[in-house]
């Protein structure tokens, strides 16, 4: 009887040992999505070699898929990722720490290829004809062929300050330089034609992000810098692009010239979107309009007013969805900046709040997928 007991157990364990190995070993398992937004995260602040996550929610059934990417992919995304964008049946994500773009299925998040940037540091993405430009911590941009995704070309800007935002207008790419610790005022302006930088252009220090409108007008959202003193000798003392003051930079594709600069009253978070001729974008001023909406043509504020329902003090991202008019708010919730009390929130094309959904593991970014 004893020896038939020790026979079983010893079955048991050995039966038991594949299903612990499958479980550490995150064996892939695909789920295809229709619609919904995908969320990017950073992972835990502060902690070397924290690995990133990308989670999905489907707006159709409203439920949220967390670390889509590992249930796909058997992996971890990362270090610090730090963009998405959708292009075609591919999503691309620049994982910034770890120095590679993920390229995958947009639908089922797996990965096609991994494409390694060996200290090139890709920070943001944009696309051109084909062509996908990924611009780099290096002072570089990265032109990667989206059918072959092998990095065709590397163009290296005349003033190399660190890269972040980029927005492509026609045949140019608007690419901006922040600098380390936001000490710089310059974007770099791409012929896409010829693939070669024709001109920097000074705006308000530190710009981390870039937008056009339907007209063609480029939005360069600055956050500003208390000790800038990198002013252009060509520039007067007084003028905005010496300020060390936030603000948005508002540029002429045509001509490549500054048309206005905006020096609102209140510091700037980093999120600005454009959609035909509306401009949002989020400032922290006490006791007023956070979330400021404005006419791209006449620069003034228009309505609705999303303040009455949106508590949130930061925004880290916003979309909008060109069909229905809905827009994404990703943001803090709490009075504390805390990146684990953050969440999502959809607004009807009105400004009314349609529904929150509570997020985790420091979200920075967001995709839609329709």
């Amino acid at each position: 009887m004893r020896a038939l007991c020790l026979t079983f157990i010893m079955l048991a364990t050995i039966l038991s040992l594949p299903a612990c190995h499958k479980k550490d070993a995150m064996q892939p398992h695909l789920v295809f999505q229709s619609s919904g937004i995908y969320i990017l995260c950073q992972g835990p602040l502060n902690t070397p070699g924290a690995n990133g996550s990308l989670s999905f929610y489907n707006t159709a059934t409203k439920t949220l898929t967390f670390d889509m990417y590992s249930e796909a992919n058997g992996k971890k995304i990362g270090e610090l990722p730090t963009d998405l964008k959708i292009y075609g049946s591919k999503m691309y994500i620049a994982v910034t720490n770890s120095s590679v773009m993920e390229v995958v299925d947009a639908k089922s998040s797996q990965l096609i290829k991994r494409v390694d940037m060996p200290n090139r540091y890709p920070g943001h993405v944009s696309f051109y004809q084909g062509k996908a430009l990924i611009s780099c911590l290096d002072g570089s941009v990265a032109v990667m062929d989206t059918t072959t995704l092998g990095i065709s070309k590397n163009i290296k800007l005349q003033i190399s300050a660190q890269t972040a935002g980029l927005v492509v207008v026609k045949d140019k790419a608007y690419v901006t330089q922040p600098g380390i610790e936001g000490t710089s005022n310059i974007v770099s302006v791409i012929n896409l034609t010829t693939m070669t930088e024709i001109k920097q252009i000074y705006v308000i220090p530190q710009p981390i992000n870039a937008a056009s409108d339907a007209d063609g007008n480029v939005f360069i959202l600055s956050q500003g810098f208390p000790e800038f003193s990198n002013c252009s000798p060509s520039l007067p003392p007084n003028s905005p692009a010496c300020s060390i003051l936030g603000g948005i930079t508002v540029i002429d594709s045509q001509k490549d010239i500054v048309k206005s600069f905006q020096l609102p009253n209140g510091n700037l978070f980093g999120a600005m979107a454009v959609n035909e001729h509306s401009l949002y974008f989020n400032t922290t001023k006490v006791d007023s309009n956070r979330l400021v909406v404005q006419d791209t043509r006449t620069q003034t504020v228009i309505g609705p007013s999303f303040l009455a329902d949106y508590p949130s003090l930061g925004i880290k991202d916003m979309i909008i969805n060109p069909e229905s008019g809905e827009l994404f708010i990703l943001g803090y919730n709490s009075f504390n900046f805390e990146p684990n009390q953050s969440q999502l929130s959809v607004f009807s094309k009105l400004g009314k709040l349609e529904y929150t959904v509570p997020l985790e593991g420091n979200p920075i970014k967001i995709a839609l997928l329709k």
